[in-house]
Order: structure tokens, then C-alpha cells, then sequence
């Protein structure tokens, strides 16, 4: 069945998508961030019999959750299905511990799969802001350049990350300030997508997630921000 393996990949998510209210009551938590990086892909979310995520739609990127441990029964739909008559069910442990992002995207190749990113929240110097970049789109490895100015100028390249592959990711700390980005093959200067203004906050990791394809037009970048100061 066609969709049998994305129904899996959202299963797998809502580990991620539980209410503390749904929750085992327990006073270990863990957080989680989820990102829905899978173009075309809209479901509904059942957790202990509620409808608990109903319409959940591409390119959304959820507040932290803290989850309690706990064990959990799961039902995903089709949007609007019957959850009397599940495209998937299962049960699930929320464990507690690391602070992690639950990506689902796509592979180089364009098949939906699923990746789990331990967030680096360890502290850093004031005035400088970590940058992440994770490479969940479907494309092959690339290079992403980071510029001080608008015009992505040569003379004003700050940093490069090369040859990032999907699924991996790659970070480094700049001071805090508004950059331009490209996007460009690995081993090229010819970029395929930016430049793009980003602004990166003092003592705040931004984290941006390359999702889709450039081949049907669905490529976007989704942000999400974990403040340092509130992880110490």
C-alpha cells in the first residue's frame, strides 16, 4: 500500500505529539520538537482514544514539548478518517532525558523516512548565536554558505558547511548579527537556492531544516530556535 510507509513515519512522530494532559502522570520529562518536512502528507493523530493532533499538515514545526514518561496507544488516519478503522496503530514509551528534534523528511532519493537530532543546548559566549543546519530535503550533498551582507558578495563570506549530505547536519557560532545564506551543489559557488536573510539572536541556537525538493518545487527551509539561557 502506497501510504502504508508514511502512516508509519507519522506512528513513529507522535512519540513526539502527546499532551501532558494525555500523559501517564510522572515527573520525568524529556523535550522534544517535531518537524513535519514531508510534502503532501496530512493526518490525524489519536492518543489514548483523543483526537489529539487532528489536521497535522507539512512544514510545521511544534513548540517544545515536555513529555512525561509514560506508555502510550496510538491511531493515525488519513485527515478526517475513521479511527475506528486505522491506517496504523501501535503503542508507544516516552522516556525522558535529551533535549531532541523528530524530523520527518525525505531521503536524497524523495522516500519519506524519519530522523532524531540530539540539540546541542550547551551554553555559549554573549553576543554570539549558534547556527544549524540540517540537511533533510531531497537533494544530494551540498554547501551552504553564510555572508554579512545581502548581496552574498564573495568578500563578505563568513562561513561555509560543506559537503552536508542528507541526513546529516553541521553547526558553528558566528556573532550575533543578520546574514545572508546560499544553498549551492557540493563543490559549486553557483547556488540553487538564496540568497535568504536570516537573523541570528545572541546566546540562541537557530536551527533550519533544508525539506522537499527543488525538483517539484516543494523545497522550503523551516526554522526552529532553542534559547541557551533557558537551558542552563
Amino acid at each position: 500500500m502506497r501510504f502504508r510507509p508514511l502512516f508509519f513515519l507519522v506512528f513513529l512522530l507522535t512519540l513526539a505529539l502527546v499532551t501532558t494532559g494525555a500523559a501517564l502522570a510522572n515527573d520525568a520529562t524529556g523535550t522534544v520538537t517535531v518537524i513535519h518536512g514531508v510534502p503532501g502528507l496530512t493526518v490525524d493523530v489519536y492518543v489514548n482514544g483523543q483526537l489529539t493532533l487532528p489536521g497535522f499538515e507539512p512544514g510545521t514545526v511544534t513548540d517544545p514539548l515536555q513529555l512525561p514518561v509514560g506508555d502510550y496507544e496510538i491511531i493515525i488516519v488519513p485527515a478526517g478518517g475513521d479511527p475506528s478503522n486505522p491506517a496504523i496503530s501501535g503503542s508507544a514509551t516516552v522516556t525522558a532525558g535529551l533535549n531532541a528534534s523528530v524530523v520527518a523528511h525525505l531521503t536524497e532519493a524523495g522516500a519519506p523516512t524519519l530522523s532524531v537530532f540530539v540539540n546541542d543546548v550547551s551554553a555559549i559566549m554573549d553576543d554570539t548565536a549558534r547556527l544549524v543546519v540540517r540537511h533533510t530535503a531531497a537533494a544530494p550533498a551540498v554547501d551552504v554558505a553564510l555572508f554579512d551582507d545581502d548581496d552574498a558578495d564573495a568578500d563578505d563570506l563568513v562561513e561555509v558547511i560543506e559537503d552536508l549530505a542528507n541526513p546529516n547536519e553541521a553547526q558553528v557560532e558566528v556573532p550575533e548579527d543578520d546574514y545572508a545564506v546560499t544553498i549551492s551543489p557540493a563543490g559549486s559557488d553557483v547556488p540553487v537556492f538564496g540568497p535568504v536573510e536570516v537573523e541570528l539572536e545572541d546566546e540562541v541556537s537557530h536551527i533550519f531544516y533544508a525539506v522537499g525538493s527543488l525538483a517539484d518545487g516543494s523545497f522550503e527551509l523551516l526554522k526552529q530556535e532553542i534559547d541557551l539561557e533557558d537551558t542552563d
